[in-house]
């Protein structure tokens, strides 16, 4: 008898934890949701080349070749892979995006996905 009252409340302990776990779900920041638009436009129109340009900036002339062409995302950041170098960029200093065709410093042209940040 008191292997069976034993058994059942352990049993009801347990049903009762289980219920009281519940998952949070967490909403992804404004700049992971820019990340995952920007995957999505990549893969969609096959970006090459991105270059990210402060939004006070002029338009440059020529873009470089040897840079451009390697990125990856993380938690709501661009990171742009130059020679020795991996600038990150915030994706909540992005102000608006454009792809477009730009003049190369090869004497080519390419359309690229020009990111304007809102950074000093």
């Amino acid at each position: 008898m008191k292997r069976i009252i034993l058994f059942s409340t352990v049993l009801c302990l347990l049903a009762l934890s289980f219920a009281g776990c519940k998952k949070e779900e967490i909403s992804p920041t404004h700049a992971v949701q820019t990340e995952n638009e920007l995957k999505a436009l990549i893969e969609k129109n096959r970006v090459q080349r991105i270059y990210p340009l402060p939004l006070k900036a002029g338009f440059p002339n020529q873009f470089p070749a040897s840079q451009g062409t390697a990125w990856s995302f993380s938690n709501g950041f661009i990171y742009m892979h130059y020679n020795g170098s991996i600038p990150a960029y915030n994706l909540d200093y992005l102000v608006y995006y454009a792809i477009q065709s730009v003049a190369i410093d090869n004497g080519t042209s390419e359309p690229s996905l020009i990111l304007y940040m809102d950074i000093p």
